[in-house]
C-alpha cells in the first residue's frame, strides 16, 4: 500500500520540481522534505495544509490515498494558471484584473476571444 511519502514524491515529480523547489513553495527546508520522502518524518498538519493549498491537492488523497488527487479548479484558477507564463512580466494588479474579466466571460465570448487571439499570434 502506498504511503504519504510516496504520494509526496509522486506529486513533486508530476509537477516537475526538485526537492528544493517543492520545499520552498511549502515553506520547509529541502532536508525536511527529503525526510518526508524517505518516510523518516510525516508532515505536520500545517505542512499538509500548505501542500494541499499550494499544489491544489485534495487533503483526503494526500493523507489516505483515497479519492481524486487534485481539487477541481474553477475557470478563474485555470485562466490564472495559463496566464502565469504568458503575462509574467506584467503588473500583478493588471494581470489579476485581466484574468478576472476573462474568467467571467460567457462561453460564446470566450470562443470569440480565443479565435481573435489565434489571429493575433498567427497560430
Amino acid at each position: 500500500m502506498e504511503e504519504m511519502k510516496d504520494r509526496i514524491i509522486t506529486l513533486r515529480k508530476m509537477k516537475g520540481l526538485t526537492q528544493k523547489e517543492f520545499a520552498e513553495r511549502i515553506g520547509v527546508k529541502r532536508g525536511t522534505l527529503s525526510n518526508y520522502e524517505l518516510g523518516r518524518n510525516i508532515p505536520v498538519e500545517s505542512v499538509r495544509m500548505m501542500i494541499c493549498r499550494e499544489y491544489g491537492v485534495k487533503r483526503e488523497w494526500l493523507e489516505t490515498g483515497q479519492g481524486e488527487m487534485f481539487e477541481e479548479k474553477n475557470r478563474y484558477d485555470l485562466v490564472l494558471e495559463m496566464s502565469d507564463e504568458h503575462l509574467k512580466n506584467e503588473n500583478e494588479a493588471f494581470r489579476r484584473r485581466l484574468i478576472s474579466v476573462i474568467s467571467e466571460l460567457p462561453e460564446e465570448h470566450l470562443s470569440l476571444l480565443a479565435a481573435y487571439a489565434k489571429r493575433i499570434v498567427g497560430d
